[in-house]
Parts: C-alpha cells; sequence; structure tokens
C-alpha cells in the first residue's frame, strides 16, 4: 500500500515537473508574475490619488482665504507638478531598487546553485516536505530541475526566495501611474474653488473693484 501510494505521489510529481517546463516555454494568459504587477499599479494608483485628494486640498483651502483666484489656481497648479514630479520619482526609485534587489538575489542564487547544489537540493524537499510530498517523491522533482538550470533557478527564486521577476518597464510605469493619479486626484478640490469664484457675480463697486484686482 505504501509503495502505491509512493508510486502515486512520484507520477505527480514528474507531472507538476512537466507542467512547470510547459509554463516557462508557453506564454499564459495570466502569470503570478503578471498578477504582482497589477498589485503593484493598482497600488501606486490608489496612493498617489489619495495624497493627491488631500496635500493640494489643504494648500487650496489656504490660499482661497486670499480671494485671489489667480494665486489659488496658479498656487495649486504649481504644487500638482511639483507634487506628481515629486511622487512619481519616489515610485520610479522604489520600483528600480525592487529591481536591484531581485538582481541580487539571483546572482547569488546562482552562484548557490554551483557552488552548494546538496544544500539546494535539500531546501527543494524542504519545500515539498511543507505539502506533505516524501522525500523520495520530491527526488524526481530535483532531477528534472537539475537538468534544467534555468528553471532550478526560477523555481528557487519563486518558491524559497518569494520573488517575482519585475517587469522591463515596471520603474517607468510605476512613476506614471503615481505620478498622473497624484495630479488627478489634486485637481478634484481646485475645480470647486475655482468655479466658485470665477462664477460668483460682484454685488457692490467695492467688490468690483476687488474682483478685478484679482
Amino acid at each position: 500500500m505504501e509503495h502505491s501510494m509512493d508510486a502515486q505521489e512520484l507520477g505527480h510529481a514528474r507531472s507538476d515537473v512537466h507542467n512547470m517546463k510547459a509554463a516557462c516555454n508557453k506564454p499564459t494568459a495570466s502569470t503570478p508574475e503578471q498578477h504582482a504587477r497589477y498589485k503593484d499599479h493598482l497600488s501606486n494608483i490608489i496612493v498617489g490619488f489619495s495624497d493627491g485628494l488631500t496635500v493640494p486640498f489643504a494648500l487650496t483651502a489656504g490660499l482661497s482665504a486670499t480671494g485671489s483666484i489667480k494665486l489659488v489656481i496658479m498656487g495649486g497648479l504649481a504644487e500638482l507638478f511639483a507634487g506628481a514630479i515629486s511622487m512619481g520619482l519616489g515610485a520610479w526609485l522604489a520600483a528600480d531598487t525592487d529591481r536591484q534587489q531581485y538582481e541580487k538575489e539571483l546572482t547569488r542564487k546562482e552562484q548557490e546553485v554551483h557552488q552548494m547544489p546538496n544544500a539546494e537540493e535539500q531546501e527543494i524537499h524542504d519545500i515539498f516536505a511543507e505539502y506533505g510530498i516524501s522525500h523520495e517523491a520530491s527526488t524526481a522533482v530535483v532531477q528534472s530541475l537539475r537538468a534544467n538550470p534555468d528553471i532550478y533557478i526560477k523555481f528557487m527564486m519563486h518558491f524559497k526566495l518569494r520573488l517575482e521577476k519585475p517587469g522591463s518597464f515596471k520603474s517607468w510605469l510605476s512613476a506614471l501611474f503615481m505620478g498622473l493619479s497624484y495630479f488627478i486626484g489634486g485637481l478634484i478640490p481646485m475645480v470647486p474653488t475655482s468655479a466658485s469664484r470665477m462664477f460668483t457675480t460682484p454685488s457692490s463697486p467695492a467688490s468690483a473693484s476687488a474682483w478685478s484686482s484679482c
């Protein structure tokens, strides 16, 4: 009975390796890397938009007390452009740091695979042991991975280090989404204030003079 279960586990393990090879060699509609990128982009949009709603709002509220529509618009736009550039640059630096960290870990893992193959193979057995797969069954996976160095490294990066390869344009896309969402979010609090001043009719000569001076 135990031999039958081991054989069944071994068959499943070999099937998993075959599927892994196919996944690495054939593009799929949705991959873990794509899910991670979508999540990062959505996070950048949310953070940028929420910051855009708060910081420019405080500035606009303060400038509106001066009664000058020109000052409100010019000051608000200046803050929007400066804030969008700052937020975009911060997102770019964060994404670029992730890329450098991935490359550093990739180089280190490649060295470990070549210099300490036995230790790395044991790590694979330990990974499968967490899912209840026996040492005998995971041996087939280790042998298949050892015959495919690229898949071996990718397997270790994903399952051991929990790292996904950053996209080629992730840094620039992160900066774009963050900066643009900040700018759009910052426009919202400016519109009511600017519109109310632009469409308000002066009721006296004194107020008309003050309006024209704005």
